[in-house]
């Protein structure tokens, strides 16, 4: 083969690979819409609801102070459409069915990048059930304690404020509502760490299947890119290290012990050093991406 023989056909190469990952962006993008799309809606969806059935029971009490006995009344009626298990009920069928999809998706992803038929075996399935029904209850369990301290705080303001109960409709209605508006960024971010985290141990089944021992990490590079993933841009990671690290995460999943999760798998922030760090000596935390939260990082297959 001549030399610009062999030059074509690098560039036709890399051309390939250029075109693979741009689909696999815009099948990720589609997915990861339908996700945050489902979540902030099914969120908005049990707090109107909420709302409705707090303004009913808030007349139903009739004129007066509102008082203490009151607030945990509203408390309990409103934990009936934003309580851990209502919010599941409200997101179970599109968390469930896009975990499938991420998880999948990964996998494929190296499969077609390799050109391996990736077949899973019982140890994937085993994982893709981990992660689907703890996708669901940190939808449930991660927020049920942050969105009763919201309302306790809410409704402690009103009773201490001396406020009567018909005076009140308005301004709980108003409150509620802005407080559903702000939740919307947390639901975004929950839906971008469950696909990623997702996706990202759906490639490791790929590699796994595919006979592939090493990846290679990718950063998108530009202004909005963090610290942690400029240090590991490039960096040659076993698929092994991938393993060990998703096998700890899911185990601790699978005791809903959101500790362990959380240093199975770290969420760095910009203060991380790891500059002469030695890629086989990372901390078994730092291994597959995610390495924060609305992390763009990738891996691919390393052949080199």
């Amino acid at each position: 083969m001549t030399i610009a023989e062999q030059s074509r056909t690098h560039s036709d190469g890399r051309h390939a690979a250029r075109m693979l990952l741009i689909k696999d962006a815009q099948a990720y993008a589609a997915l990861y819409g339908q996700l945050q799309t489902a979540m902030t809606n099914a969120w908005s969806a049990a707090m109107r609801a909420g709302i409705t059935n707090a303004l009913d029971r808030l007349r139903d009490l009739g004129p007066g102070r509102f008082a203490q006995e009151d607030a945990d009344t509203i408390l309990r009626v409103l934990e009936a459409s934003v309580g851990a298990e209502a919010i599941r009920a409200a997101m179970r069928e599109p968390v469930i069915n896009l975990t499938d999809a991420f998880f999948r998706l990964g996998a494929g992803e190296v499969g077609e990048a390799t050109g391996v038929a990736i077949n899973f075996l019982r140890p994937d399935l085993d994982a893709l059930d981990v992660l689907k029904s703890g996708n669901l209850y940190w939808v449930g369990n991660s927020w049920n304690v942050r969105t009763q301290n919201n309302i306790a705080a809410i409704l402690e303001s009103y009773f201490t404020e001396g406020m009567t109960r018909e005076g009140l409709t308005q301004r709980l209605s108003e409150d509620f509502a802005s407080m559903t508006d702000r939740s919307r960024a947390y639901w975004e971010t929950l839906a971008d760490h469950f696909a990623t985290k997702t996706r990202e141990i759906g490639r490791v089944s790929g590699y796994e299947r595919a006979g592939i021992a090493r990846v290679q990490v990718r950063a998108q590079i530009d202004e909005n890119t963090s610290e942690i993933c400029k240090q590991m841009h490039g960096r040659i990671i076993t698929v092994d290290k991938m393993r060990a690290q998703a096998d700890r995460y899911l185990a601790a999943v699978s005791r809903r012990n959101e500790a362990d999760a959380k240093d199975a798998w770290a969420m760095n922030g910009d203060d991380v050093d790891l500059e002469g760090v030695a890629d086989e000596d990372l901390p078994a935390d730092i291994a597959s991406p995610p390495y924060h939260f609305r992390c763009r990082t990738v891996t691919v297959a390393y052949l080199g």
